[in-house]
């Protein structure tokens, strides 16, 4: 496993460390928590202003589109559930069914 790049973007602090560590590693000057950029990123030197902003621009837009793309897939996966949802209320209603439909009900927060 690859040791990432974690960051502190105010005090333009860095640091490698494992993803997979249990706790997330804090800064040594202001003891915020770090911020995982990857491991392919090049760290700018602490002078270079514009380099730390681009990273931190970077960073963010990439987060950003992550949250968007996982926002679309929890959004297909429960109109998945809703479609069956519909297809298994259309068979004979016996408890096995009501279960199932209460179960994926559950799966999406519906009741």
């Amino acid at each position: 496993m690859s040791n990432c790049n974690w960051v502190c973007f105010d005090c333009r602090y860095s640091k490698r460390q494992n993803k997979m560590r249990e706790n997330t590693p804090k800064c040594v000057f202001c003891k915020m928590e770090l911020y995982n950029i990857g491991y392919k990123v090049a760290i700018p030197k602490k002078t270079d202003l514009q380099g730390w902003k681009n990273i931190k621009k970077l960073s963010f837009e990439r987060d950003i589109k992550h949250l968007e793309r996982k926002a679309i897939e929890d959004v297909r996966e429960k109109h998945e559930i809703e479609k069956e949802i519909v297809r298994i209320e259309k068979l004979k209603d016996n408890k096995e069914n009501r279960q199932l439909i209460k179960k994926l009900k559950k799966q999406i927060c519906i009741n």
